[in-house]
């Protein structure tokens, strides 16, 4: 949990205590939302316009499709 940083430094500090590499291979972090806009959309701080549609899918709506 936590971010990238954050897992690679817990990682560090779990090898220099002696855990083995096939126990921390277990773990799996960052969870959770990929903040670092590597995707299609812009990043979150663009404040060109909104992040959101501005009409759901139909999908989501109800309406067939």
């Amino acid at each position: 949990m936590g971010s990238r940083r954050t897992h690679d430094e817990r990682l560090r500090l779990l090898r220099e205590v002696g855990v083995p590499q096939h126990r921390l291979a277990r773990l799996r972090s960052p969870i959770g939302l990929d903040l670092t806009n590597r995707g299609t959309g812009p990043p979150l701080s663009d404040p060109s316009g909104p992040i959101h549609r501005t009409k759901p899918p139909a999908r989501l709506t109800g309406a067939a499709g």
